[in-house]
């Protein structure tokens, strides 16, 4: 059946792979977007656009949360390092 302006699809019933296929445009859409919120570039410039997407911004300061306390490991094993040495 058509309505006015849209097609009306009735009994739908996707194939396994066409569900596959679509999962992984999905995984690819949402890859994209990712990369081009990290990039801050066009409308991710922005930082009130940025922060609607919540789990990149967690995901962001997990990472920095990571990297710092890398940083910090590597400066005490350094220390202790050193004052064994002394």
């Amino acid at each position: 059946a058509k309505t006015r302006n849209h097609a009306l699809i009735t009994n739908y019933m996707p194939t396994i792979k066409q569900l596959q296929k679509d999962a992984d445009f999905i995984t690819r859409l949402e890859q994209a977007e990712y990369a081009a919120w990290k990039s801050k570039v066009g409308m991710w410039s922005s930082p009130e656009l940025r922060a609607w997407r919540k789990e990149y911004v967690e995901e962001e300061e997990l990472s920095k949360n990571a990297i710092s306390m890398q940083n910090a490991l590597s400066w005490l094993k350094k220390g202790l390092n050193w004052l064994r040495r002394g």
